[in-house]
């Protein structure tokens, strides 16, 4: 046999041996799950696949089960960070991300582990994995060991609440009060702890106390942060990484830079893919900066057929039509904007019709009852808020433009009760009684008071 055919048969076996050894570790890795992308968009499934097909590091299986988390496959996700976690068991953040992928599942008991493990290794946010395992224990309804994790993670404000209600249930009350007082202070005050505050009440015999707390319940909406809160934040931070999300902030991006060709081909693509309320506000920004009056007030249109009306969207409404000239179309638009929501683009809508009769020969008083209307809005806001002191600057501007108003003179009170001014408060309750007897909150609050009212002397 010559030498050439000897060379050649030598790297014909060498590359066998290799592509069977390329092979044999090939086939011996596990595959990653694949998801049923038919339920979502092209763009997420586009690259779904592409992470799942280019797999090769480790850190390349924890990216992939976030993704799968983000994009709502847990099943998925969970065998995924399983792999994770066997290739980097030392990886505190990979711990928590199963861990937390676990909870949602229901898989309680490994959850915890996970935790566990993630306390133990280190992770930044260990307190916040205490509050989990604690929340795992209440749902297998052992609140015993729910009590000794929340103590362990009671720098975070829910763990505190959660600890006081385990408390409250077994009657230890005084331990209870005093853990929703610190509560209060780190929150300035939420919903949740009010109604507790008012059910200890209660259960005490306070039915005068349980009143008071139940006033301030009444004005909140503000629920205490929630670690489960920031977790969400990440899925959706990873989310905007891939995908549908990140086509999306680029469309946005664009607009943003008025790269107006580019924005419009990238927010069509993105809208014809899947409707996001985002990029059709940018796709109407993008149309009036461009001065497609017309084409904006149909995105709109199309806006209130889908979706309903919202004071944002009665805003810009009339803020297009006022730039088309229809004034009178406008004003419709901005005065049905007021009725909708409480939030600063009624309050905007507000101004608008205000600054609109303020114009006008002999409608002053129509302009300061917008005025004063908005004023209303931005007090009850600073009630919600607890800022008193700008309650009480906006409620005294809304008695001032109306005086007639019974909701003015209630927000009034209601202020200078949480400023602790309690004969201004009455007075303000009483005058709100005389516009309207009817009124039940001032009521309430005049009884928590210890008054009664004048009218009903």
């Amino acid at each position: 046999m010559s030498r050439e055919v000897s060379f050649i048969l030598i790297v014909i076996a060498l590359e066998i041996t290799v592509f069977g050894f390329l092979y044999f570790q090939k086939s011996s890795q596990p595959t990653p799950p694949k998801p049923n992308l038919a339920v979502v968009d092209s763009f997420t499934a586009d690259d779904l696949t592409y992470f799942r097909d280019t797999i090769k590091a480790p850190a390349d299986w924890h990216w992939l089960g976030k993704a799968y988390m983000a994009s709502g496959y847990y099943a998925e996700a969970t065998a995924t960070f399983a792999r994770a976690a066997d290739l980097m068991p030392t990886s505190e953040e990979v711990a928590f991300d199963y861990g937390f992928c676990l909870s949602r599942v229901g898989q309680i008991e490994d959850a915890n582990a996970e935790f566990q493990r993630s306390i133990d290794l280190g992770h930044p946010k260990s307190a916040d994995a205490m509050y989990f395992i604690g929340r795992n224990h209440l749902r297998n309804e052992d609140p015993d060991s729910a009590e000794q994790a929340f103590r362990r993670a009671v720098k975070i404000p829910l763990a505190k609440f959660e600890l006081a209600k385990i408390l409250y249930r077994r009657g230890e009350l005084d331990e209870a009060e005093t853990l929703l007082t610190e509560v209060v202070r780190a929150e300035k005050g939420t919903v949740q702890t009010f109604v507790l505050r008012s059910q200890i009440k209660l259960k005490r015999g306070d039915n005068l106390g349980a009143e008071k707390q139940s006033i301030e319940a009444d004005s909140k909406r503000v629920r205490i942060r929630s670690p489960f809160g920031e977790q969400r934040k990440r899925l959706m931070e990873n989310s905007a990484k891939f995908g549908f999300y990140l086509k999306a902030k680029e469309a946005m991006a664009k607009v943003a830079q008025h790269e107006n060709r580019v924005a419009r081909t990238k927010v069509k693509a993105v809208l014809e893919e899947e409707f996001d309320l985002s990029v059709h506000d940018s796709f109407i920004k993008l149309d009036i900066f461009v001065g497609r009056v017309k084409e904006a007030i149909t995105l709109i249109e199309q806006r209130i057929k889908r979706f309903g009306p919202s004071s944002s969207i009665m805003l810009t409404l009339g803020d297009v039509l006022k730039l088309q000239g229809e004034d009178e179309s406008a004003l419709e638009a901005w005065k049905k904007g007021i009725d909708i929501n409480s939030d600063k683009a009624a309050r905007d809508c507000c101004k608008r019709v205000a600054d609109f009769y303020g114009g006008q020969i002999g409608n002053k008083d129509k302009s300061l009852r917008y005025q004063a209307i908005g004023a209303e809005l931005y007090a009850k806001e600073g009630i919600l808020l607890e800022e008193f002191e700008l309650a009480n600057q906006q409620a005294s501007l809304a008695v001032k433009f109306n005086p007639t108003s019974a909701e003015a003179h209630y927000l009034l009170g209601r202020s200078e009760l949480g400023l602790g001014m309690t004969v201004a408060a009455s007075e303000a309750f009483n005058r709100c009684l005389e516009l309207e007897p009817t009124h039940g909150r001032s009521q309430l609050c005049l009884k928590t008071l210890g008054k009664i009212p004048k009218n009903s002397e």
